[in-house]
């Protein structure tokens, strides 16, 4: 019993010795909470740094070669060629070279390229001659080939001449000879943010369509540019 009691009195600590750890203990937790912060102040330095710093643009051109550009407030509104040449090519796809299977997919695709006031209006007229149920009993299908496509700028508005073939098949053959006619369109662009939803930043206000050697009018009938 006396080497147990004489065993604890020696490893037990003085009051002098416990004070000491705990003033140890205390400025090593100071030093890591000033540590802590610092890092914490020095994070949000190089939070701002970056955030006032525009982001990089990477852009891919019709070769599918990059190029990285650092002024991503400019790019954004900046519309290039290869934006409007691929805008036009897809919207006519959508509203001119239609099939009969594919034909609602399509009228949505071509009203979400259109401005607001425009796409009310053609949803408007798309209702009222019941296009899309001409459309669908046609049974045929368009290609658009473009062969020469022109634009100016001018402010946020683009405007676009396209010159090129409408064919048009039965659905069913394949391998038919197309009727061929010849397809004019003006397009009329507006400027918009690019956004995901935009990722060109134009979006279509006006359209008239033409076809054929005289050029007659469409007036944007697209029920007219299957039949015929």
């Amino acid at each position: 019993m006396k080497e147990n009691n004489i065993y604890h009195t020696e490893n037990k600590e003085s009051p002098y010795e416990l004070l000491n750890t705990i003033n140890t203990q205390r400025k090593n937790l100071h030093y890591f909470i000033t540590g802590l912060v610092a890092l914490c102040v020095v994070m949000l330095i190089v939070l701002i740094v970056v955030a006032q710093k525009p982001p990089l643009v990477i852009r891919i051109d019709k070769l599918g070669n990059t190029d990285v550009l650092a002024n991503y407030s400019y790019e954004t509104e900046l519309t290039t060629e290869h934006d409007i040449q691929s805008f036009s090519k897809i919207f006519l796809d959508n509203y001119v070279g239609l099939r009969s299977d594919l034909i609602v997919a399509q009228f949505q695709k071509s009203l979400n390229m259109m401005t607001e006031d425009y796409a009310k209006k053609h949803l408007k007229y798309m209702k009222e001659t019941q296009a899309i149920k001409t459309i669908q009993a046609a049974g045929v299908r368009n290609e658009v080939v473009i062969k020469k496509l022109d634009y100016e700028i001018a402010g946020k508005q683009i405007y676009v001449n396209v010159l090129g073939d409408l064919l048009t098949r039965p659905i069913d053959q394949l391998n038919s000879v197309p009727v061929r006619k010849t397809l004019k369109a003006d397009l009329v662009l507006s400027k918009v943010t690019r956004t995901p939803e935009h990722p060109y930043g134009i979006l279509l206000k006006d359209i008239s369509l033409s076809k054929d050697e005289d050029a007659a009018i469409i007036n944007n009938n697209m029920s007219e540019v299957m039949s015929e």
